[in-house]
């Protein structure tokens, strides 16, 4: 792990800003910030968001993730598409439980790099420089909300 892994995106920005002051290293944030991948991401209604804003047990709503696993991981024998939602919610999520035992045998941390450790974020990678930045999005945040995001 190099010295700047684990430092917030901006951060390294700044430090690569005053290294060398350029607009590319701008134009490289923004395409950075812009290339974050979402692809799991769960929406959750405003129900949903008041319910995990008033609870702390971490996992909470996991089935949204699960659902949204097998939407991703769920396609047809050619790899062509993703599944029609002719079957049923539990045998898609069984199937995703199926390939994560799979790539699990492969690679033992693989299951737990698939569902969250707390499902009141997102957390995803994403490189910038080299270097791969955690990023972690609150789930309970609404459009109204102004500040900080309280650490659970």
């Amino acid at each position: 792990m190099g010295k700047a892994d684990g430092q917030p995106l901006l951060l390294l920005a700044l430090e690569e800003y005053f290294s060398s002051p350029s607009d590319d290293v701008l134009r490289r944030l923004f395409d950075t910030c812009n290339s974050i991948p979402i692809d799991g991401m769960p929406t959750f209604t405003r129900n949903e968001k008041i319910l995990l804003r008033s609870s702390e047990r971490k996992d909470l709503l996991v089935e949204k993730y699960e659902d949204e696993l097998s939407r991703l991981y769920s396609t047809d024998e050619g790899g062509e598409g993703r599944r029609t939602r002719q079957s049923s919610a539990s045998s898609v999520v069984h199937s995703v439980f199926e390939k994560d035992r799979e790539r699990k045998e492969r690679d033992p941390m693989a299951l737990e790099k698939s569902l969250p450790r707390d499902t009141h974020w997102y957390e995803t990678k994403v490189e910038f420089i080299g270097v791969k930045v955690p990023i972690r999005i609150p789930m309970t945040t609404f459009a109204e909300d102004v500040g900080e995001v309280r650490h659970f």
